[in-house]
């Protein structure tokens, strides 16, 4: 039946409805394939996956580029639905460093760039002493080494006199640069500060351990010193003997306590008691050197030996960086030990510029800053250089040549 006058005549009516039903039955999965981040490649003629990309860094103002196309919006990024592939990232500001990698954004998967934080480009400028103030430390021949021990939370040096032990020790007040005591009259054969409210000094002869107190200028026995070795850690002390003759034991002591922490084995013939002492003691973990350009970590449940010489704690996250001339090795409590990475070139030291770990790594001629988590690096300077550190609060790194010491503002 149609009404008089109606343009919606039966045929078009159903025409309508069959083309609304179609309709609904093409566009409702095209729509959930969009939202579910699917999306149709024109060029190959199919329907791929899609991933997403996060791009978090400092300054916030810097430039984005996406295979060299910026990005309009501003930082943090977030990306979704983009074509798994391949991509060159580029972050860029005025005044710093261009960071940059290459990237593979996985289907179904958000790929994060983080805790990237761009290096000021600045002129090292040659650093001032300025209170000019010397202090003589000693008199001594003109050949004797010189070590310095700084307390990592007091304003103190101690300067020790000798090669393997140490005939004089002065300690000295960095903050008024004023001598607070000199140790003689023992030779010396370790010495380690204590990191509490008041700073404590640690010694040990061949005979004794004593605690050294610089402001009252007083010296205080602790125990007989029977052992190869001693460290000594939040108020534990840390001893390590001869067991057997391929066995040591380490053994701590705390408030009287004591109990076995681990053994250590050798059935290497060039094994010697001698060679084996304390690198470093801290969360359960002890670490050894055995005198043959290794270091053993030591927790209860395993032990893990790695060609590494030298050793270094993060104070963020506490991550463990251990290197020797071409190996850098990670670390985190309760993992396995991580080749982070290798290098042809002669690396002499690894030291954290900020929060992010973000690393500078000191070479014979150049200072390289690797990003660990984006896993890239770029060459900060190059120049014969003796020693660098940092100090991360003020973001200033310092720098020593034959012809003086630097600093330079990253």
């Amino acid at each position: 039946m149609e009404y008089p006058g109606a343009h919606l005549i039966k045929p078009i009516r159903r025409l309508i409805l069959v083309t609304f039903i179609v309709a609904f039955f093409l566009i409702t999965p095209l729509m959930l394939l969009y939202t579910t981040g699917y999306r149709y490649d024109w060029k190959a003629g199919i329907i791929r996956e899609t991933g997403g990309l996060s791009i978090d860094a400092t300054p916030v103002d810097a430039d984005v580029y996406l295979n060299d196309l910026p990005l309009d919006s501003s930082l943090p990024i977030r990306l979704k639905n983009i074509t798994p592939k391949k991509y060159h990232i580029k972050i860029s500001a005025r005044g710093y460093f261009d960071w940059e990698k290459e990237i593979i954004v996985e289907r179904k998967q958000t790929t994060y760039i983080k805790d990237i934080q761009l290096l000021k480009k600045t002129q090292a400028m040659l650093y001032e002493i300025r209170s000019g103030k010397t202090i003589l430390l000693g008199s001594t021949a003109k050949d004797t080494p010189v070590s310095f021990f700084w307390s990592n939370k007091h304003p103190f040096l101690a300067a020790a006199f000798g090669q393997n032990t140490f005939q004089q020790i002065v300690t000295v007040n960095s903050e008024n640069t004023t001598e607070i005591s000199a140790i003689t009259g023992h030779t010396i054969t370790r010495l380690l500060w204590r990191e509490t409210s008041e700073p404590v000094l640690y010694l040990s002869t061949s005979s004794s351990l004593s605690s050294f107190y610089p402001r009252l200028r007083e010296e205080r026995p602790i125990i007989k010193n029977n052992f190869r070795d001693w460290y000594i850690a939040n108020g534990t002390l840390w001893t390590l003997s001869k067991a057997t003759s391929t066995n040591l034991e380490i053994i701590s002591d705390e408030l009287g306590f004591h109990g076995l922490f681990a053994t250590v084995s050798s059935t290497d013939n060039s094994y010697k008691i001698s060679d084996y002492f304390f690198k470093d003691i801290r969360a359960n973990h002890a670490v050894l050197e055995n005198g043959r350009g290794e270091m053993i970590i030591i927790r209860p449940d395993k032990q893990f030996t790695l060609n590494v010489t030298s050793l270094l704690v993060s104070p963020y996250n506490s991550w463990w960086l251990l290197w020797n001339d071409v190996e850098l090795w990670s670390y985190i409590e309760g993992e396995n030990p991580f080749l982070f990475h290798r290098s042809g070139n002669s690396l002499k030291k690894v030291i954290p510029l900020d929060k992010f770990n973000t690393l500078a790594l000191l070479f014979e001629n150049e200072i390289k800053v690797l990003y660990p988590y984006a896993y890239t690096q770029i060459t900060l300077l190059q120049k014969d250089l003796n020693d660098i550190a940092a100090n991360p609060e003020i973001r200033q790194l310092y720098f020593s040549t034959n012809d003086g010491l630097y600093s330079l503002a990253y």
